[in-house]
Order: structure tokens, then C-alpha cells, then sequence
């Protein structure tokens, strides 16, 4: 009950703030948008559609995952900064309390940003997609929600928002290196190891076998369970850290 207390005021908080939701919903459009324009290109009257179809599911994780972990890091750590946090500190609620009332606080406008960017990839840039709208949502809110919990943990760590942005080429650009748009077949093993311990390429790959081989949920439900697995984990972690925060 005290975390939907919680995740009703991070709501309204969120919903007032009207740059944060229009960085949230407009600027992956438009990026999207934009890549197209540069990805697709006029060859000898043709379209030529096969580079950026090929890429799409791999920018659509990459998309999800960045916006996610960018805001949800920044809101987060603005609250620590007004003293917010603190004030929870004080009172009865538990750290685990607190971490599930902003996940669930943020949950609600991930969801809904997600099922933006996913429709405007389908149905107004209508790149190709050989699978189900709901199996592919289910992934993409795993991989959103995986970034949620990174993007609360790395902010409990950081003093300012500079050290936040600190965390993307951390955090961030060695995911989307080893997510699968570029060939790492010729790296070294310790590398390819590395790309198992992150949740990005697990939520790419999935995308990828989705909607370019119609790959089944059975056949991606390894990668799924993965994604579970990191959302559980970092929430405990951010748990932690915040109690280390508040002792």
C-alpha cells in the first residue's frame, strides 16, 4: 500500500513535469525518424528499405533501453537532490517500499512510451514484422523494465546529474556494441562473455528473432526469463544501495 502511495505521487510529479514527458515520448520518434531518413535511401528510383528493416529491431531495444534508463535516472536522482528521498528516509517505509513505488511510478509512463515507439516503428515507418504486437511488447517492457532498475541503481550511486550521464558510456554504449547490430564474431571470447552478463543483447536478440525470423515465445523464452532474472537483481541492488543511503 505505502509503495502506491509512493508511485502515485512519482505519477503526478511526472505527469506535471511537461519537458520530461515530452523527452519521453516525442524524442524517440524523432529518432527513429530521423535514422530512417538516413538509413533509407533512393537507389536508381528504388527504395531501398533492407539496412534499416535489418537494424530496426536492434534500434528499437537500443531506443527503449537509453530513453528508460536516461529518465528514470534523472527523475530519480532529482528526487534525492530536493530532498525528497530523504524525507522517505525518516519515515516508516522500508527501502524495498520505496524502490517498488518508483518502479511502479515510472512502470506506468514506460509502458506507455514503449507502446509508442513500438507503433510508430510498425505502423508509421511500417518497417516488417513477422510476429505478434503483444510478444513483442512483452519483450520490449522486460528490456524497459530492466533499464527502470538500472537507470534507479546507477542514480543512487550518483551525487549530481553530471555523474549520472557519467554511467551511459558505462552502462550503455558496451550493451549496445555487443547487442547484435554489429558482427563480434571475431572478437575475443572474454568479450562475447561479456555480452552475456548484460541484459541488452538478450532483449535485442529476442527482438531481432521476432520480427525478422518469426521465432516463437518458446523459442525466445530463455531470453525472457533472463530479463526477469536482471530486473530482480538490480532492484535488490538498488535496494541495498538505498539502505546504505539511509543508515
Amino acid at each position: 500500500m505505502r509503495s502506491l502511495i509512493i508511485a502515485k505521487r512519482v505519477t503526478k510529479q511526472i505527469w506535471q513535469d511537461k519537458r520530461t514527458l515530452a523527452l519521453m515520448f516525442l524524442a524517440p520518434i524523432l529518432i527513429f525518424a530521423l535514422l530512417e531518413i538516413v538509413l533509407v535511401v533512393e537507389l536508381n528510383g528504388i527504395r531501398n528499405a533492407a539496412t534499416f528493416n535489418h537494424m530496426a529491431p536492434h534500434l528499437l531495444a537500443y531506443l527503449v533501453f537509453f530513453f528508460v534508463f536516461l529518465i528514470s535516472g534523472i527523475v530519480f536522482l532529482r528526487e534525492r537532490i530536493n530532498g525528497t528521498l530523504e524525507r522517505l528516509f525518516v519515515s516508516p517505509v522500508s527501502e524495498h517500499e520505496i524502490v517498488l513505488g518508483y518502479f511502479l511510478g515510472f512502470g506506468l509512463f514506460v509502458t506507455i512510451q514503449t507502446v509508442i515507439i513500438q507503433v510508430f516503428l510498425l505502423f508509421v515507418l511500417d518497417v516488417p514484422n513477422e510476429s505478434h504486437f503483444l510478444l513483442m511488447l512483452l519483450v520490449n517492457l522486460l528490456l524497459a523494465a530492466t533499464a527502470l532498475s538500472i537507470g534507479i541503481l546507477c542514480s543512487a550511486f550518483a551525487r549530481t546529474e553530471f555523474q549520472l550521464i557519467q554511467f551511459i558510456p558505462i552502462v550503455i554504449v558496451p550493451q549496445i556494441v555487443l547487442a547484435g547490430m554489429f558482427d563480434i564474431a571475431h572478437v575475443p571470447d572474454f568479450v562475447m562473455n561479456l555480452s552475456k552478463i548484460m541484459p541488452l543483447p538478450y532483449g535485442s536478440n529476442s527482438l531481432h528473432q521476432l520480427m525478422i525470423h518469426a521465432t516463437t515465445i518458446q523459442e525466445i523464452i530463455y531470453d525472457i526469463l533472463i530479463l526477469l532474472v536482471f530486473v530482480l537483481v538490480f532492484q535488490v541492488l538498488a535496494t541495498l544501495i538505498i539502505k546504505k543511503h539511509k543508515a
